[in-house]
């Protein structure tokens, strides 16, 4: 008795075609990648940028409903970036943005909110103004002093953001670069 014969389609894919196929994919992802390393640097960027405003404005708003005049400050050391949201509490005491989270002021300054992100995620935050890297909104206006803060959220991969407070406290976005759609250049 004879076995019975099989197609050559029924026995499945030759060695040869399963190396094309792993060729081909190889080629494909090579391409992608730096568009996906990009894509995925420019939404971190973005994300936070948009945490950023969203703190400005909840900074200046809480000044004014809590009657208390709010400190923003920037900083940064060369393993982070960082900002800080605190009032003066009880005449004195000091805060950084550095220390932990709920830990970082001491004295008679209370934290309100503490945000610190490390310079490995290829983004980071520079602060200047003409006098710090600190906004005081105003308790009864909202209002900024110095008024002409700018912090300058940037990638090095690829973006950067700017962040603009005015005298009156408000808070405008541009790219300095142009890098980013949607955003109008500075």
């Amino acid at each position: 008795m004879r076995p019975a014969r099989t197609s050559r389609l029924a026995r499945g894919v030759t060695l040869v075609e399963m190396m094309v196929v792993l060729a081909l994919a190889a080629i494909v992802v090579a391409l992608a990648a730096p568009s996906i390393r990009e894509l995925l640097a420019m939404q971190r960027l973005q994300s936070i940028h948009a945490g950023l405003v969203t703190d400005l404005q909840f900074a200046r708003s809480e000044a004014v409903s809590r009657r208390r005049s709010l400190i923003f400050e920037v900083s940064g050391d060369a393993a982070n970036s960082c900002y800080i949201v605190y009032a003066d509490a009880f005449g004195g005491g000091n805060c950084d943005c550095k220390r932990d989270p709920g830990s970082a002021c001491t004295g008679g300054f209370q934290e309100i909110r503490s945000v610190r992100f490390p310079r490995a995620s290829h983004v980071s935050l520079a602060a200047s103004s003409s006098q710090s890297n600190v906004a005081i909104f105003e308790r009864d206006t909202g209002y900024s002093s110095p008024g002409d803060l700018r912090i300058d959220v940037t990638s090095n991969v690829r973006g950067a953001l700017r962040v603009t407070i005015n005298a009156t406290g408000r808070i405008s976005s541009c790219t300095p670069d142009g890098s980013v759609k949607q955003v109008a250049r500075c």
